[in-house]
């Protein structure tokens, strides 16, 4: 691998995750005027906003461990996505048991962002490592 910029690195995965974001909430606001209220959940906006700062986080830890040694890249990305998946269960099921009413529209809501987050995250990491691979 080659000489890592972290700080260029993440101001370009910033812009494409922040436009990415943008119209994603776009898309939500119009579905949830054309979907039936039942389908919708008013943790929407926060979903999102946490979809959108965990991702930020966790990519800009990668950068710079990257950035370091490529070998712990990896394992940082495993370990993470080990332990944030444990994390959204315990999401899940607190907000479930706290709002049974809204349980399904928020598990439903939670997975289509877990899932076009995940695309976004994955398309930018092997985007990442070609890059660097290939001397680029």
């Amino acid at each position: 691998m080659d000489n890592i910029n972290p700080t260029s690195e993440f101001a370009s995965f910033w812009k494409r995750l922040t436009f990415y974001t943008l119209a994603l909430a776009v898309v939500a606001v119009a579905l949830s005027f054309i979907l039936p209220s039942r389908f919708t959940t008013p943790s929407l906006p926060f979903i999102i906003l946490f979809f959108y700062a965990l991702t930020l986080i966790v990519h800009k830890i990668g950068i710079r461990i990257a950035a370091h040694k490529i070998t712990k890249f990896t394992q940082f990305y495993m370990i993470s996505t080990a332990s944030r998946l444990v994390i959204f269960l315990a999401i899940l099921l607190i907000y479930s048991f706290n709002n049974p009413a809204d349980a399904v529209a928020f598990i439903i809501t939670f997975f289509i962002s877990y899932v076009l987050f995940l695309i976004f995250e994955l398309t930018a990491i092997v985007r990442f490592l070609k890059k660097h691979q290939n001397g680029r």
